[in-house]
């Protein structure tokens, strides 16, 4: 995550990342969420093809830690294994 600016990789494209906006109105993204995004052609010739997230979809897992005002915040979601080293 970049600001308003996400990192998505598409299922149809694996390995593949596009750069793609955030909507005002998308709820809070962390790594490992899964999106529903529209694709978007380059602004100008020669920069890469980029996108917009639309919507968040469900979790099914939360990863989280207290912030700094002891609130729970969410690091990471849609994990399977943790590994403590």
């Amino acid at each position: 995550r970049y600001a308003r600016q996400v990192d998505v990789e598409p299922a149809s494209a694996p390995g593949s990342v596009l750069r793609c906006r955030l909507r005002a109105t998308t709820d809070s993204t962390v790594t490992g969420d899964r999106v529903a995004f529209r694709r978007q052609p380059p602004a100008a010739e020669g920069l890469p093809a980029g996108g917009v997230v639309v919507a968040r979809l469900p979790r099914h897992g939360e990863l989280k830690r207290p912030d700094n005002y002891g609130k729970l915040k969410v690091v990471a979601a849609n994990i399977d294994r943790v590994v403590v080293v």
